[in-house]
């Protein structure tokens, strides 16, 4: 009899702790992800030391959201280098409360997730400038010294506005729990037919936003050729691209 009775006690103790394993509703960031992804747009910042380095990566945090929603313990599960870390970790303490995750009951539970914080190398621009006056000009380094030159960028047909709603039209959004793409750079270069060639794709991405950017870019039409001192010219220019996520 005191046998069952200790049983019935130990079975007690344990169903509230088997109830709080049976999630049903994750956490969700205040808004969804397309907030989410704002939130890290409007904060987020390349370290400034590193500009020139060239790095383009993700560090992946790992974050407690508790019954309240407040973010705890963020902690660095694999990163890209101290000072990409450091300001990862920034930005996350930054957040405000998220939704809880929720059991089958409904009730609010603490569960612990891993959120990716993409970083992506701005391009510097390493054009030696001469004077403030000449910014209108690209200044080129001959035998003789510094020369001005006209010139004029490639530009997609109809301007940048055309451009954003080309990518809004075209740019299929691959979503699930797993997938998270942010914003991407897609470096092309614009021949001077206004064809497009040497196109490189971001290489740290979930395949599924990889092959959503080969659909965009092989439905791309030719663009304006850039110029030099009126001559159509083969250049090199950079995409920007954001993975807008809507429910």
């Amino acid at each position: 009899m005191n046998r069952l009775l200790h049983l019935t006690a130990l079975m007690l103790l344990l169903m509230p702790l088997t109830r709080t394993v049976a999630q049903i509703h994750p956490p969700e960031y205040p808004g969804g992800d397309p907030s989410l992804a704002t939130f890290l747009m409007n904060n987020l910042k390349y370290p400034t030391s590193q500009q020139h380095s060239g790095i383009t990566g993700r560090v992946y945090v790992t974050l407690t959201i508790d019954t309240g929603g407040n973010v705890v313990s963020p902690s660095v599960a694999k990163g890209l280098g101290e000072e990409f870390d450091a300001e990862a970790l920034r930005v996350v303490r930054l957040m405000p409360k998220w939704k809880p995750a929720r059991d089958m009951t409904g009730r609010p539970i603490a569960v612990t997730s891993t959120l990716p914080i993409n970083f992506i190398a701005p391009k510097v621009d390493k054009r030696p400038v001469l004077d403030e006056r000449y910014w209108d000009y690209d200044t080129v380094m001959t035998a003789a010294g510094a020369v001005r030159v006209n010139s004029a960028l490639p530009e997609f047909p109809g301007g940048n506005q055309a451009l954003e709603k080309f990518i809004e039209q075209h740019l299929d959004i691959p979503y699930n729990s797993e997938t998270y793409c942010g914003t991407v750079v897609i470096y092309i270069t614009v021949n001077a037919n206004g064809q497009l060639s040497d196109i490189k794709y971001p290489t740290d991405i979930d395949e599924e936003c990889l092959m959503a950017l080969h659909r965009l870019m092989n439905a791309m039409p030719r663009w304006r050729p850039g110029h030099l001192n009126g001559v159509p010219t083969r250049m090199s220019t950079g995409i920007p691209i954001t993975f807008r996520y809507t429910e």
